[in-house]
């Protein structure tokens, strides 16, 4: 084999060398990015988890009050009702005299 050959025999390797390694770190970096996406996925639903797991620790500590308030709730609706009942039974009785 002459010189000049193995030149370009040496020239035709290495640039077929280099084609294959750039087109295998192609795919390593397309997947590499892809596995930095679902890293920052899966970090973003730990911390979403977090999150919800004190905000029911919130709502657990608050449910004592929601109890109250809407027992208060219930009896000022009663008081309501009782305040508004002649009116609604004069009302009542004057749109009978309408219909009839």
């Amino acid at each position: 084999m002459s010189s000049k050959t193995a030149v370009i025999s040496l020239v035709l390797v290495g640039g077929s060398c280099t084609l294959a390694y750039l087109y295998v770190m192609r795919g390593k970096k397309s997947s590499q990015k892809k596995e930095q996406e679902i890293i920052k996925s899966l970090k973003n639903v730990k911390n979403s988890y977090q999150e919800v797991i004190k905000n029911i620790g919130k709502l657990q500590n608050q449910a004592p009050f929601i109890e109250k308030t809407a027992t208060e709730m219930q009896t000022k609706l009663e008081e309501f009702k009782f305040l508004i009942q002649p009116h609604l039974d004069n009302l009542t009785a004057k749109t009978r005299k309408f219909e009839n």
